[in-house]
């Protein structure tokens, strides 16, 4: 996963579901976790793109959420939070869906 590849709001969402995840104590980033926070940023393009289609932001995250809580819980000081293969799988689509698009930079939508 190239970071420099990403747009910043992308970045920043990596960041803030890289943190979700140590908060819950998860020793793995998920999709889940990035879409949480995706969801989580008022002024971003997917809760927008959420309402388009007809869904309620807060209900997803709230389902989100309770995916989330079935997750493995790791306890211990200093929790190290890793890409798991699902967020790898998920960022190599979108690099090659935003080659074939012909744009330099992965962005959240």
């Amino acid at each position: 996963m190239r970071l420099d590849k990403l747009t910043v709001k992308t970045r920043e969402a990596f960041g803030s579901a890289a943190s979700l995840a140590e908060r819950a104590k998860h020793q793995e980033l998920h999709p889940e976790h990035l879409l949480t926070a995706l969801l989580s940023d008022a002024e971003g393009v997917l809760p927008a793109l959420v309402r388009k289609v007809g869904a309620d932001p807060d209900g997803v995250r709230a389902a989100l959420a309770q995916n989330l809580e079935r997750l493995p819980k790791v306890t211990g000081a200093g929790v190290e939070v890793g890409a798991s293969r699902r967020v790898r799988d998920l960022i190599a689509a979108a690099q090659k869906e935003a080659d074939a698009l012909k744009d330099e930079y992965v962005s959240a939508e």
